[in-house]
């Protein structure tokens, strides 16, 4: 609706709420990929597909994000796992085994919170109870259901994004069973799309906040690692790793790489004012 005071001015314009917020505001910009990355996810033939998606900073991915995640299409076809790496982690300090840790927290998360009621396999919640327990971060949680288990992960994953002294021991144990980790979370993920008969799609958003020489070491030193989890993932990337020199060697790891531009205001031909945009 159009705002009558301050407050539903900022609620309309809210970039967390696209759908319904502001679909009466919103105008179909010019070269946007989004129709393009909706029909690849729609296809049957793209299984798990791992999509990069990269724009300046302000050009309105977050918003064009959750646009996509909002699509009834996707939301029938897909069980969709969408959150901020600023809410679970410390952009600015990230590494790979808390970008993977993330993925399989935020799956199991959701999966076992009071919305979605997705019980697990009693032998599944086991292993990730015994992954968990080598983990050694806090007391035992033998024993603990699966909303317990959630609230274990997201300590673990606060303890990565506060703790600097804490992050490096935890990671170092971490990165000796991350393949452990990986095979749970794909268990996690059959499991889910078993009883939802939907397959897993995670987005995660503000992963271009880290600074390039961060995100080179995470999606170039260790790009096979991030296409290892069974489930539709969409990255998003600073733009300036998709054009670094490395970019190379990153882009043909993943499935496809999206970029979506600013919106143009000034022809570049003359100056003049692109009334388009």
């Amino acid at each position: 609706m159009i705002a009558k005071d301050l407050d539903q001015a900022y609620t309309n314009f809210d970039p967390a709420r696209p759908l319904p917020g502001v679909s009466e505001f919103y105008v179909k910009r010019q070269r946007n990929p989004l129709d393009r990355m909706k029909r690849a996810l729609l296809r049957e033939s793209l299984v798990s597909p791992k999509f990069l998606f990269s724009g300046h900073r302000g050009s309105g991915k977050s918003s064009e994000l959750s646009r996509l995640m909002a699509y009834p299409e996707i939301q029938e076809k897909y069980f969709i796992v969408h959150y901020s790496v600023r809410d679970v982690l410390d952009p600015a300090g990230l590494d790979y085994t808390d970008l993977l840790l993330s993925i399989g927290a935020q799956i199991f998360i959701k999966a076992t919170d009071d919305i979605n009621k997705l019980g697990l396999k009693e032998g599944l919640r086991k292993e990730l109870e015994r992954w968990m327990g080598a983990i050694d971060f806090q007391e035992s949680i033998e024993d603990k259901v699966g909303s317990e288990i959630g609230a274990d992960l997201k300590i673990l994953q606060a303890k990565l994004k506060t703790g600097y002294t804490s992050r490096i021991d935890i990671r170092k144990t971490i990165e000796a069973r991350l393949p452990q980790f990986i095979s749970i979370t794909n268990l996690i993920v059959a499991e889910v799309e078993s009883k939802t008969g939907k397959r897993v799609l995670v987005a995660i958003d503000d992963l271009d906040k880290p600074d390039l020489e961060v995100a080179k070491k995470i999606f170039c030193e260790s790009q096979a690692s991030l296409t290892l989890p069974n489930c539709g993932i969409i990255y998003t990337i600073p733009i300036a790793l998709h054009y670094c020199p490395e970019a190379g060697q990153i882009i043909p790891a993943f499935t496809r790489s999206y970029v979506l531009p600013n919106v143009t205001i000034t022809k570049h031909e003359d100056d003049s004012r692109d009334e388009k945009g």
